[in-house]
């Protein structure tokens, strides 16, 4: 009964799915700024003769116990009770919630619903001013950083990244050796370390470099490759971490870390996809015991590919099938033709397999792609009976027959949730949104050779720049559905906020997100010749994440950034 007066009150209230179209006006309360209905508006539950007053008496008397249902009174409850009842909601709902009804203000004033709001809707992962940058493990973050920062400002941080309105840059301060590099080099974060694989430099090029993400300048040196069991060199490979904490793949701590090298380009060109895979096993020495090691310990055969994409999904999501989950390889280019192949690596016995893939009532699947990304995510409500789900995003269509994958074709600006990995006996295609005639000024692309990574332990895909000619902007996908995100500059209001100093526009390089929630980026390709060697960071919402509020401030004239207003558009 108690849950169903929850449910009630939301339906009331029409607050199930609204907030994340909510305009900037609007009473203030605990989280910022909310938006009501309008008068007469059709409630969820078909109820539309209802207006504002109405639905604020309603609910106000029923929340205060003025109100019953059989002769039982919310003042009856004890607060327990009612703390249970208030977290079938989300934490922004229960906030707008408090502004009718003072009780439910008071309860809120509390760290145990915060805390359980924010457990509830972003499961496992770095809490905001946590030192997530540098880290520190999930049980830690989670205990310490609301005695940090307060609960309810933790939750309005892990609320701002999952809504990612606006984007903020910052120039990361870094030595290393690696040069200018496009061709994909791998960009991804382990044990508190950031690490860059590969990509391609002076031709192909299989090298790691590591650096500790507590120390700034941000240092990253050469780890040599231990083993000659190692597969080619290639570019446009795909490295994988088979390390997910967000969505329960982790390691035991002190174990080592694989890493999965698949396909890539042999050659110069972009001739002679790579028909071989390579796992890399990462050791990390006790505290004080120098830097992380790396060593080859298996390769083996697969249909030659590249440009594809490559996620991995833990056994928690691949079921008991999958002792130690599989890797997931979908689309790139096969014998100098674009894919939408499907392939499964089995990580406990390394074997290959090609499952069957459905295609949801009245679509066609998704459209051949290379240079795209694939991000495990929890599956939205639009894609019916799934926990979880691959969200596919953008890419380009480019191969041997026009010109390859970054000059060539179009690009492909649609997304797809595949689901039912558990087994993998089930997998079905779902479009998540189509967004190929709906691009604006201000609006990402999501073209090839993007830079995709989720937002700290949200459901939120950051995607940013690709495309041909590469888009300066960026795009948020909430549920699978994208939305644009404002570049602004830390220190600047105003029209001055607006798109200021940032990272010049780029495709085919790396980057990777930090538990935190900061963005990461290296290296890239711009058509009109250029290639970087630069590192950025990047957070979204209003408070600098652990990381980048360590960096130095950026100067107005940045040179390795660019006005996007003078770098937004353009022919090849």
């Amino acid at each position: 009964l108690l849950w169903g007066i929850a449910g009630r009150l939301s339906s009331l209230f029409g607050l199930r799915g609204l907030w994340p179209r909510a305009g900037a006006g609007g009473r203030q309360v605990l989280l910022g700024s909310s938006q009501r209905p309008a008068a007469g508006a059709a409630a969820p539950d078909g109820g539309g003769d209802m207006s504002r007053p109405k639905i604020a008496r309603t609910a106000a008397a029923a929340a205060s116990g003025a109100g019953g249902c059989g002769g039982l009174s919310f003042g009856d409850l004890s607060e327990e009770v009612h703390t249970s009842v208030l977290l079938s909601l989300r934490g922004f709902e229960a906030a707008r919630l408090a502004t009718v009804a003072p009780f439910v203000a008071e309860l809120l004033r509390k760290e145990l619903p915060w805390r359980t709001f924010t457990r509830q809707e972003f499961h496992a992962g770095a809490l905001p001013g946590s030192g997530g940058g540098s880290g520190s493990s999930c049980e830690e973050q989670e205990v310490d950083a609301p005695k940090k920062q307060g609960a309810v400002n933790a939750y309005r941080s892990f609320r701002a990244w999952e809504l990612c309105k606006t984007l903020t840059w910052r120039r990361v301060p870094c030595r290393h050796r690696l040069g200018e590099r496009e061709g994909s080099p791998s960009v991804f974060t382990c044990r508190g370390y950031l690490f860059v694989f590969g990509g391609w430099g002076h031709g192909p090029e299989q090298d790691l470099h590591a650096g500790s993400l507590s120390e700034l300048p941000l240092s990253l040196t050469p780890v040599a490759l231990m083993g000659a069991n190692r597969p080619p060199m290639t570019y446009e490979s795909k490295i994988t971490l088979l390390e997910d904490p967000v969505m329960g793949g982790e390691t035991a701590p002190g174990s080592p870390v694989r890493v999965v090298v698949t396909g890539g380009y042999l050659h110069g060109g972009y001739r002679s996809e790579c028909a071989a895979f390579g796992v890399l096993e990462l050791t990390f020495p006790a505290e004080g015991g120098g830097p992380p090691k790396a060593a080859w310990v298996y390769a083996g055969h697969m249909e030659p590919v590249s440009n594809h994409s490559a996620t991995f999904v833990p056994r928690r999501v691949a079921g008991p099938t999958f002792p130690k989950g599989y890797l997931l390889v979908y689309g790139g280019n096969r014998q100098g033709e674009v894919s939408s192949d499907v392939a499964l690596l089995d990580l406990d016995t390394f074997a290959w397999t090609e499952p069957e893939v459905a295609v949801g009532d009245g679509e066609r699947g998704p459209r051949a792609r290379n240079s795209h990304s694939a991000t495990l995510l929890r599956a939205p409500a639009c894609v019916p009976g799934a926990q979880h789900a691959v969200l596919v995003v953008g890419g380009g269509d480019g191969d041997a027959s026009n010109g390859g994958p970054p000059r060539g074709g179009q690009d492909v600006l649609d997304g797809w949730w595949l689901s039912g990995l558990e087994g993998a006996q089930s997998l079905r295609w779902t479009q998540a949104h189509d967004w190929s005639r709906q691009r604006s000024e201000g609006t990402g692309r999501a073209g090839r050779g993007h830079v995709a990574a989720r937002v700290g332990a949200t459901n939120t895909l950051l995607v940013w720049s690709g495309g041909r000619p590469p888009d300066p902007h960026a795009v948020a996908f909430i549920d699978g559905m994208p939305r644009a995100v404002e570049t602004v500059q830390a220190g600047a209001h105003g029209d001055d906020a607006r798109r200021l100093s940032a990272p010049m526009p780029r495709g085919f390089g790396g980057g990777c997100g930090l538990a935190d929630g900061t963005l990461i980026i290296y290296g890239g390709w711009h058509v009109r010749g250029h290639t970087f060697s630069d590192v950025w960071a990047a957070y979204a919402g209003e408070q600098a994440t652990d990381f980048v509020a360590r960096l130095p401030e950026p100067l107005a004239d940045d040179g390795g950034g660019t006005r996007l207003a003078g770098f937004g558009g353009g022919g090849d």
